[in-house]
């Protein structure tokens, strides 16, 4: 039993000891080799038929699954005094998946899928802890090109109410004690979410997305931002994206204190701002960053708007975790025939993608950790005599980071000096390796005694 999967296997539960024992197989076959396909995962005729029928199995709960997923998050989260609570949205493609039941309609009308709303929860220094929400649905095909239409429905009827669920669910698993900040991009700027009752240990930190009239004056809330006096200077690091490489950027902060409002609905709320800008255009070629903040952290001087500006930086962290999900563990390549079923199977890939970073992320954070933190005993003994070309085993354990770096070296990484740490797709392709290379391992050294 893998000792990563252990909080969330203890801490699901769907109604039967047997269900139970085969989520636990399930998982650890997933873990074992995550870039794979589930015939391959499973790695026998008989495991796989047992999985499919799992998947099948009405009694399996996709919202237990997840909710075994949200305990376990909540344990860690407890020896925490703080937490970054970041949330969005992904699609999953299946239009090629002619014979998939339930799927929905996507950006255009030939596209069919699901919408996948998560949150990841890290800490402030961007180690992973697991999520607190998982939603799964299907646009409905009818309601295609009727956007305008929905703008008149109650918040409870639009996708936007996913983001108010989204806190809601961390609210009802965060211990008073630790203080939550939560974050998002601009598809979080309504004005619902600042509405919305918070506990007193939780602070949002949102990216405007509209440019407001301000309350009392003439002027539009970016114009007026613009306007405030320059906080000073500072350097962030800049995450990977579809469309940046990653880099330092210097940015120009500025940050005022404001009322935005909404007269229809008399909603009316004071708020902070910060503004980054990017002083210097990027040299790949990707646009400058410009984020405009909002937030109920204060901002009165240069370090606490450079805090909300670290905090917001690892807003990227989410875009890395579907990336993981649909990349790493090839969710949209899975050919289960009803929404149900990959809802579950979904659910549980969420779990392992939580898993693969949370390894990258223990090598850089707390690289002299023991490897068994991570990996279990076989696998770290045929990783190590694999790489070192050895039949003996090393006379002190490995830490985690050698462990890491050695499964990175399986997946492609070189591992020069320039190089820098390992990233977590260069470890999916190597836990691929590493699970044929423990099997044979384990063969060969039962045969040998």
């Amino acid at each position: 039993m893998n000792h990563l999967l252990m909080d969330e296997i203890s801490s699901t539960s769907l109604g039967d000891s047997r269900l139970n024992e085969r989520f636990a197989t399930i998982l650890n076959s997933f873990m074992a080799s995550p870039n794979s396909s589930i015939p391959k995962s499973c790695n026998s005729k008989t495991k796989t038929k047992a999985t499919y029928r799992f998947f099948d199995n009405n009694r399996v709960s996709a919202k237990k699954i997840k909710e075994g997923f949200f305990d376990a998050t909540a344990k860690r989260v407890k020896k925490e005094s703080e937490v970054l609570i970041i949330s969005d949205a992904t699609n999953l493609v299946y239009s090629s998946h002619k014979s998939l039941k339930g799927a929905g309609v996507l950006r255009n009308f030939q596209a069919r899928g699901f919408a996948l709303h998560t949150t990841l929860v890290v800490t402030p220094s961007g180690e992973p802890l697991g999520s607190f929400y998982q939603a799964f649905w299907g646009r409905d095909p009818k309601q295609y090109g009727k956007r305008k239409l929905r703008k008149n429905l109650p918040i409870e009827e639009k996708e936007s109410f996913r983001w108010l669920e989204s806190i809601e669910s961390a609210q009802a698993k965060v211990n008073q004690k630790t203080k939550a900040i939560v974050i998002a991009d601009r598809g979080a700027d309504i004005y619902e979410i600042f509405a919305q009752k918070r506990e007193p240990n939780f602070e949002l930190l949102i990216r405007a997305c509209h440019n407001r009239k301000i309350d009392g004056t003439d002027k539009l809330l970016f114009e007026q931002l613009d306007e405030a006096n320059i906080l000073g200077y500072v350097d962030v690091e800049v995450g990977r994206a579809p469309n940046r490489l990653p880099r330092t950027a210097k940015l120009e902060l500025r940050a005022m204190a404001t009322s935005i409002g909404r007269r229809d609905k008399d909603l009316k709320f004071n708020i902070n701002v910060v503004l980054a800008k990017e002083v210097a255009t990027p040299e790949d070629g990707s646009a400058k960053i410009v984020w405009r903040l909002l937030t109920t952290l204060p901002v009165n001087t240069i370090e606490e708007a450079f805090g909300c500006v670290k905090k917001y930086s690892k807003r990227w962290l989410i875009e890395r975790y579907h990336y993981v999900l649909k990349s790493g563990c090839q969710v949209e390549e899975l050919q289960l025939e009803e929404a149900d079923r990959i809802e579950r199977a979904v659910a549980m890939y969420c779990i392992i993608a939580y898993k693969l970073m949370c390894i990258t992320y223990l090598a850089r954070i707390n690289p002299n950790a023991p490897a068994t933190d991570a990996f279990q005993k076989d696998e770290i003994s045929a990783l190590y005599c694999f790489s070192h070309k050895t039949k003996k085993l090393p006379s002190e354990p490995i830490t985690i980071f050698e462990a890491v770096h050695l499964v990175a070296k399986l997946g492609g990484f070189l591992g020069r000096k320039g190089d820098g740490s390992p990233g977590v797709k260069v470890i999916w392709l190597g836990l691929k390796s590493l699970a044929d290379i423990t099997a044979s391992f384990c063969l060969w050294g039962k045969r040998c005694g």
